[in-house]
C-alpha cells in the first residue's frame, strides 16, 4: 500500500507542474475541437479490472454513436482481458505500469511508453477520452497522442484538468456506472441504457463446459450453487475480510441449503483457497481459483445462484453476467463502487468514518472496524434473503 501511494503522490506532483505549464502554451494557441466529424478515438484505462466492467455502458453508447470510427483501447494487461471479450475496440494496445522492479525494467518500461506515444502521436486521434479518474499518467498521455477533443475527469487536487478540453466532474455520490456514462454525455452522446451485460458473448459450449467440470468435482446440478470471491489484489489487502469469516458463512450455507460452494479468485489468491479448503467440510466445497480464464468465469457466474465476495473486480464480473452478487464492504463507498442493479446487495457497517477511502488514499487507521466488525452471521441473513426472497432455490431445479 505504502509504495502504491508513493507511486500516487510522485504523479500528482508530476501531473499538476507539467500540466499548469501545457495549460498555458495550450492558450496561446487557437482551439480545434469538433466531434461530429471523427475518425478515429482513443480510449484509455489502466486501472482496474472491476473498473474496466463499470466502463461498458458508456463505450457501447459511444461505439453507436461513430459505427464508422475507428476505436483504439490503450489499457494494461489487469483490464485488457475484459476489453478484448466485450469486443468493442477496433484496436487494443496493452501498457504494463505496475510489476516491474529495479531501475533497467523502469528505464524499459519509460522506452516502452516513449514509443507509445509517438505511435499514438501518428495515429492522429480526433478525440480522446481517459477513463481513469486519479492517474495523471493518463491525462498527460492523451495530450500527448495531439487530439483536439481530450476527456476526462477533473478529479480535485490532480492537475488532471490542465490536459484535458472537456473536464467531467468527479464529485457527488452516485455510481461510477453514471460517473464513466458523463465522460461520453460531455460529446452530446444519450447514454439511456446502462445495462452492463458482459454475458451475452457466453456461448452453450462454455455453459457445458463449465457443468462438465462442476461435475467431475462432484457437483450435482440439482443443488443449489454459491460462489465465494474470499481474496482481494495485494495493493488492496485491507479490503478483504476475514477467510475465517468466508468458511463460517460457506459452512452454514452448505448445512441450511445443501448448497455446493465453489470458490473463485486469481492467482495471488491460491494460498487464501487453500487454507479455506483445508478449514472447510470435505464434499461441500469445489476450488476452482486461478482455474478459469475470463471467458469461461463469466460461464461460471451464469450457473451460480448467488455469488458472495469482497468489494474486487470478480463482484463486478458477477454483476454484470446477471448473478445475484452480496458484497462486503469496509472502508470503499459501496454508492460509487458496489456491484451495480436492483438485484445485488451489500453488507457494512455504518459507522461514523465509513466510507473513508477516495482517490485511492484513506484514513491510517489502527484498525479497520468497518471490515472486522462484519460478523458471519449478517452475511447468512442477507445471502438467505436474496436466495428466498427471489426463489433462487426454487429456480435451481428449472436449470
Amino acid at each position: 500500500m505504502r509504495s502504491n501511494l508513493t507511486v500516487k503522490t510522485l504523479d500528482r506532483f508530476i501531473g499538476i507542474t507539467l500540466g499548469v505549464i501545457v495549460y498555458f502554451c495550450d492558450s496561446l494557441k487557437p482551439a480545434r475541437r469538433k466531434t461530429h466529424d471523427c475518425r478515429k478515438i482513443l480510449l484509455i484505462k489502466f486501472c482496474c479490472l472491476g473498473d474496466a466492467v463499470l466502463t461498458l455502458p458508456a463505450i457501447r453508447a459511444l461505439r453507436h454513436r461513430y459505427r464508422n470510427s475507428e476505436i483504439t483501447m490503450l489499457c494494461t494487461p489487469r483490464t485488457h482481458d475484459i476489453y478484448e471479450w466485450c469486443s468493442l475496440a477496433d484496436k487494443i494496445i496493452t501498457f504494463g505500469v505496475s510489476g516491474q522492479k529495479g531501475k533497467i525494467e523502469l528505464f524499459g518500461k519509460a522506452l516502452l511508453l516513449l514509443k507509445i506515444l509517438i505511435a499514438l502521436r501518428r495515429e492522429k486521434f480526433d478525440i480522446v477520452i481517459d477513463f481513469d479518474n486519479y492517474y495523471t499518467l493518463t491525462t498527460i498521455i492523451g495530450r500527448f497522442a495531439g487530439a483536439p477533443v481530450r476527456v476526462g475527469f477533473a478529479s480535485p487536487g490532480q492537475g488532471r484538468k490542465y490536459f484535458l478540453t472537456h473536464r467531467v466532474n468527479y464529485t457527488g455520490n452516485r455510481h461510477m456506472v453514471e460517473f464513466y456514462a458523463d465522460l461520453v454525455r460531455a460529446l452530446g452522446i444519450d447514454v439511456s441504457d446502462k445495462n452492463i451485460d458482459i454475458a451475452s458473448g457466453v456461448s452453450p459450449e462454455k455453459i457445458d463446459f463449465i457443468r462438465k467440470f462442476l461435475r467431475n468435482k462432484g457437483y450435482d446440478s440439482l443443488l443449489p450453487l454459491i460462489a465465494i470471491g474470499p481474496g482481494r489484489s495485494h495493493n488492496w489487502h485491507f479490503l478483504r475480510w476475514d477467510e475465517e469469516k468466508f468458511v463460517k458463512v460457506a459452512k452454514e450455507l452448505h448445512n441450511r441449503y445443501n448448497a455446493m460452494i465453489v470458490i473463485v479468485g486469481g492467482k495471488s489468491e491460491r494460498e487464501i483457497a487453500d487454507r479455506i479448503m483445508k478449514k472447510s467440510n470435505s464434499g461441500m466445497m469445489i476450488n476452482a481459483v486461478a482455474m478459469l480464464p475470463l471467458d469461461l468465469l463469466i460461464a461460471m457466474f451464469k450457473i451460480c445462484d448467488l455469488f458472495i465476495c469482497n468489494d474486487s473486480g470478480p463482484m463486478h464480473i458477477a454483476a454484470g453476467a446477471g448473478t445475484p452478487t452480496l458484497a462486503v464492504f469496509g472502508p470503499a463507498n459501496h454508492v460509487r463502487w458496489g456491484p451495480y442493479g436492483s438485484m445485488h446487495r451489500v453488507v457494512r457497517k455504518n459507522i461514523p468514518c465509513s466510507p473513508c477511502l477516495f482517490m485511492g488514499r484513506m484514513k491510517n487507521c489502527a484498525s479497520l472496524k468497518c471490515v472486522e466488525n462484519i460478523e458471519p452471521e449478517e452475511v447468512v441473513s442477507a445471502a438467505s434473503r436474496m436466495l428466498e426472497d427471489n426463489d433462487l432455490i426454487m429456480k435451481r431445479s428449472l436449470k
